[in-house]
């Protein structure tokens, strides 16, 4: 079966790229409704790939070559991962970098298209001068690791730029929401730093470290968590208090219709008004021990790493 999906693949990629010639015109002119992407997207399978080598890189410049696969991101990730870093010595910090390679598939034009780790690599590049500071002539010997993810039975080199995009959206190895709507791959912002915050990414990825849903393989789970908090809360001051997270926590322990399809949610049965109070108390607490509450009095107080867009 393997066998003929590649074939399949081939002869539709071969086809798009030669104008339909021989056998894929025959197909193509079998199915008049599809387009090229259709019947590529039609025989490529779901979840079809795999992790590959791991290179490393530079750090000064690993980002020259990286691409995103998302529009948004959430603040206190990212402000957690620079506190992280700067705690490190230089050795610790090259082990810690090591330790994390960021996923990516080669695009057409060469990028890496990284499909996970985007508050690391923002971290990164936003602490980089401080870490330049810090160790002096020491930083241009760090190194970044990243690892290839590779799609079976496709050369993602090889692809037009519209079928690189339906071939990320069809394995979801890409998150397009932003906002109200839903964008297009080409849309995407090209580096890093060009991410903009998302308070309700951020105030999932808090609920996630006190536990309030469990960590998943589910591509993007923390934005699929973020839009249920944004139609469910509907914050208007866009400010992370221990109130909103409490708010929050309740809104994530409780089940309803559109909790229990969300990756990661801990199915607790019917709880009291009791029970919900100590677990979201519990919750809280878990919080609190991490020192994840001040992230944002941290940042606003200038004892963050500070980052000038």
């Amino acid at each position: 079966m393997k066998l003929i999906i590649s074939i399949l693949v081939f002869i539709c990629l071969t086809s798009c790229a030669t104008t339909m010639h021989g056998i894929g015109r025959y197909i193509a002119s079998s199915a008049p409704d599809l387009s090229c992407d259709d019947l590529i997207n039609a025989f490529i399978p779901k979840k079809g790939y795999g992790l590959g080598d791991i290179v490393s890189e530079n750090y000064v410049d690993y980002d020259n070559e990286l691409h995103v696969t998302q529009f948004l991101y959430g603040r206190p990730g990212v402000l957690n991962r620079k506190l992280e870093i700067d705690a490190l010595s230089f050795d610790e910090l090259q082990t810690y970098l090591d330790e994390k390679p960021i996923p990516f598939v080669r695009g057409p034009d060469g990028l890496k298209y990284i499909i996970d780790r985007h508050h690391f690599s923002r971290a990164l590049y936003e602490i980089r001068p401080h870490l330049v500071d810090k160790f002096g002539d020491l930083a241009l010997d760090l190194k970044i690791s990243f690892q290839e993810v590779k799609i079976w039975n496709v050369n993602t080199t090889e692809l037009t730029p519209s079928e690189f995009g339906d071939v990320m959206i069809d394995q979801n190895l890409t998150y397009l929401r932003k906002g109200k709507k839903m964008r297009q791959f080409n849309e995407l912002p090209k580096e890093i730093h060009e991410l903009k915050d998302d308070y309700y990414r951020g105030l999932a990825w808090l609920l996630r470290k006190a536990g309030a849903f469990e960590k998943t393989d589910v591509p993007f789970a923390e934005f699929y968590w973020g839009d249920y908090l944004k139609k469910k809360l509907k914050i208007q001051n866009k400010v992370i208090t221990k109130r909103v997270i409490r708010k929050a926590i309740k809104a994530a322990i409780n089940q309803n219709h559109k909790s229990r399809e969300l990756p990661g949610f801990i199915d607790r049965g019917s709880l009291s008004k009791d029970e919900e109070e100590r677990i979201v108390k519990n919750y809280v607490r878990k919080l609190k021990k991490k020192g994840l509450l001040d992230l944002v009095e941290l940042e606003e107080d200038g004892a963050a790493i500070p980052f000038e867009e």
